[in-house]
């Protein structure tokens, strides 16, 4: 019995520790699942709303930490706690710091601003010239943006955003407008050096490849303090060769265009060693035949000319690019030296060379891929040394290059009434050597008031030759000093400006016509240009504000005055410009160029809601633009002359970029620009100016994985272009037009490192007839690229 009893105790006492057991168990879970939580961080690039990739976020107390996947994430599971805070850093952006309360969320957007290109990573996080454009209007488009656009040119890709359009030739060559300036009153820099190859003409492209760009910083307005006086209208920054963040970083990157039948790669190394020394290569190369346009013939001059097959004949190319980048990067500063090989060839639609032939166009293969006679080739060869050193709290920064940008325009000689000759199909050949130097001393850094003195200098060599005139060979020098300041009164209210002058000679050799009669006196030579030196100065100023109320809101207000010398394609070109169709003549007697600018921008960004305002009014004296004549050239084949004239004018307009989050899912963008000018002493507009146009997107993104698929999205894009019926003289109005584009894509993981996206775009989604201002075919009356569907895949580790 007494066995019995204490087996039964034994029992109830077992039974009762396995309920507690139980509770226990139960309780754990319970509170497992009330205080143990995740954390879902999203980190975007603030300007474009694009995912950072590589970012690194970590706690304070270094207990949780990580680093954005593709789609800029990072999440922690299973975290217990209430508050954290957490550091989110990324080469390229201002590092921020959030507070994350998990009694309130748990998922957070991270907004991070743009510091450009990175410096050593000892102690500096902003750009060397962030701070002296406080008051600017700034947009930075990172190369994961560059990457989804898969536009045919680097300017084409930039021609998405608000105020940026481009000019063009076909779907190969295309050059940025910035809020309708263009050629030289824009500046583009690679490297901190200016791009030099031709950037005159409408028809020369950027010889840069956009698959070896890391990132673009695009500055609208007067820019002329801290790059020199070409850049009143503005300057876009290219970043190559950034310093890699792993040791390892390999990509590849393939891409499928069907309008053209396009077919590009590249492939991309960085390498970290030693903590303290990198390497960068990069190689890309495309090919592409003839592209298709939604038209079975054009009229030019009241002659209709059939469009075989709808397709644009001898309009096929290649391009090819190959550099490298190796650097140091030590406690006392850095030192980078890039060196760059871009080749470009392209072929010219025949009908723009000379006047339409129905019996010439049917002489092209359609399916060739490689142009014929007409075209141009061009090789543009960059070597750019980067160093900066660490003096205390000041920074020295030097950059030195060397470019030199060799072009070939061939054509059949016999058509522009010449003989065949010593240079054969040689047109005009142009090479360009140009050598730049860049010192800039930064004083104060991290203060409140800090200052910065620079002084560049340039000095270029151009060399014409050919059967065919254009531009004479010319040697020119400029140098340029400033001071610019920044004062920050406080978080809220900063302030900016500085003062530049610059000096720019010119020297431009004669050229006489043996072959043409002079049009006045045939009994005489004709000096088509002849020998002239010019010299030019003038100062330039600016001043700005920045001032954020809270940190949603943010106005800024810049006045500048700037000034720019006319070029030699202004004052001494006089001849046949083919890839344009028209005789283009300078001026000799151009004055130099002032305008004075003013510039606001209004902006309110939360996690929902975001509205941007840029308004801006510039007054030109003494504008200088091409303005087409009604009178014909006397050279064979060229169309009517376009003379390069003065008047003062006014030039004035706004962008909006507006975007709503509905949900983690769905986004809605809309981005627009309107610009208007005219001549002050009679209504005229100036020739080439952009409509008004808008470009509204709808996002979708799915907030999980579908299979080995990570968060597919898809877009929607509409953009409505207007009338340009605003024209100068003698410029043919242009019809409005409404395309509509759709992209969609993913990520995915082949492994723990190999990862991987697929995008698939498709432009011109209805095949719409329509043709663009800007575009020197309109003037032929060709339309625009029909349906392009683009098909890429990119893998990296």
């Amino acid at each position: 019995m007494q066995i019995v009893n204490l087996v039964s105790k034994f029992a109830t006492v077992l039974h009762l520790n396995m309920v507690r057991n139980l509770l226990i168990l139960i309780i754990a879970f319970l509170a497992r699942n009330s205080f143990a939580q995740d954390i879902h961080l999203h980190v975007l690039e603030e300007s474009t709303m694009l995912p950072i990739i590589g970012a690194t976020i970590k706690s304070a107390d270094d207990q949780l930490g990580g680093i954005t996947n593709a789609e800029g994430i990072v999440d922690f599971y299973d975290i217990t706690g209430e508050k954290f805070q957490f550091e989110i850093s990324s080469l390229g952006f201002i590092s921020q710091t959030i507070d994350v309360d998990l009694s309130e969320s748990q998922a957070y957007h991270i907004y991070l601003k743009s510091s450009l290109v990175e410096l050593n990573e000892v102690s500096i996080e902003e750009h060397k010239e962030d701070i002296f454009k406080q008051s600017k209007v700034t947009e930075y488009l990172n190369s994961e943006y560059l990457y989804k656009q898969q536009a045919n040119t680097l300017g084409h890709a930039l021609a998405q955003r608000a105020g940026i359009n481009t000019q063009k030739v076909g779907v190969g060559v295309s050059k940025p407008v910035i809020r309708g300036l263009s050629a030289n009153r824009i500046v583009v820099n690679t490297n901190g050096i200016k791009q030099q190859d031709q950037q005159w003409g409408s028809d020369h492209g950027l010889a840069i490849s956009q698959e070896s760009v890391e990132g673009i910083e695009i500055a609208k307005g007067a820019s002329s303090l801290l790059y020199g006086s070409d850049a009143m209208g503005g300057v876009i920054n290219v970043e190559e060769g950034k310093i890699p963040e792993d040791s390892l970083q390999v990509s590849l990157n393939t891409v499928y265009k069907s309008n053209n039948q396009s077919i590009g790669s590249a492939f991309n190394l960085g390498l970290k060693m030693n903590n303290d020394q990198f390497l960068k290569l990069n190689a890309s190369y495309q090919d592409y035949g003839n592209y298709r346009v939604p038209a079975d013939d054009f009229v030019y001059l009241t002659y209709r000319f059939p469009i075989e097959d709808r397709t644009l004949a001898n309009t096929s190319g290649s391009e090819y690019n190959i550099g490298g980048t190796f650097g140091i990067d030590k406690s006392w500063g850095n030192i980078a030296l890039t060196v760059n090989n871009y080749n470009q060839i392209s072929g010219f639609f025949p009908g723009a060379i000379g006047i339409p032939s129905s019996n010439w166009l049917s002489t092209f293969d359609l399916k060739s891929r490689t142009p014929e006679v007409p075209r141009q080739e061009v090789n543009h060869f960059k070597t750019i040394l980067n160093s900066e050193f660490l003096l205390g709290e000041n920074h020295l920064h030097i950059d030195l290059g060397y470019q030199q940008n060799k072009r070939r325009e061939l054509s059949d000689p016999t058509r522009h009434g010449r003989p065949l000759g010593e240079y054969e199909y040689l047109a005009l050949g142009l090479d360009l050597e140009t050598y730049t130097s860049n010192i800039l001393l930064v004083i104060g850094e991290g203060s409140n008031f800090v200052q910065s003195l620079g002084i560049s200098s340039e000095h270029q060599q151009n060399t014409e030759m050919g059967f065919d005139h254009l531009l004479p060979s010319y040697r020119q020098d400029a140098l340029g000093a400033f001071w610019v300041g920044a004062y920050t009164f406080s978080d809220k209210l900063k302030l900016d400006g500085g003062i530049r002058y610059d000096l720019i000679q010119i020297e431009v050799d004669e050229y006489v016509d043996e072959i043409f009669p002079n049009p006045e006196d045939p009994e005489k030579p004709w000096y088509r240009n002849e020998a002239m030196e010019k010299n030019f100065s003038n100062l330039s100023y600016a001043i700005g504000l920045n001032y954020t109320p809270i940190s949603e809101l943010d106005f800024k207000l810049n006045f500048a005055k700037s000034f720019r010398a006319p070029n030699v394609p202004e004052l001494a070109m006089n001849g046949v410009h083919h890839g344009t169709f028209r005789h283009e003549k300078g001026n000799a007697d151009l004055d130099e160029e002032i305008g004075y600018q003013a510039e606001f921008v209004a902006s309110f960004k939360n996690e929902r809601f975001g509205l941007t305002l840029s308004p801006y009014f510039y007054l030109f004296k003494n504008y200088i633009y091409l303005s087409p004549s009604s009178t014909p050239s006397n050279l064979p084949d060229a169309g009517q002359i376009y003379q390069y004239k003065q008047d003062d004018g006014i030039h004035t307009g706004f962008e909006w970029e507006t975007f709503f989050n509905f949900n983690q899912s769905w986004k809605i963008e809309h981005v627009g620009e309107y610009l208007y000018n005219r001549r002050l002493e009679e209504p005229i507009a100036f020739p080439f100016t952009p409509p008004i146009s808008t470009l509204t997107t709808l996002s979708y993104e799915y907030q999980s994985n579908v299979g080995v698929f990570n968060r597919p999205f898809i877009n929607l894009e509409y953009r409505i272009t207007a009338d340009q019926d605003r024209v100068d003289r003698n410029e043919p109005m242009t019809e409005g037009f409404q395309l509509v584009n759709l992209h969609l894509g993913c990520f995915f993981d082949v492994s723990e490192h190999l990862h991987g996206s697929f995008n698939f775009r498709i432009d011109n989604l209805l095949d719409t007839y329509y043709m663009d201002h800007l575009s020197r075919y309109r003037i032929l009356g060709l339309p625009e690229q029909g349906r392009n569907v683009t098909a890429s895949v990119r893998l990296w580790f």
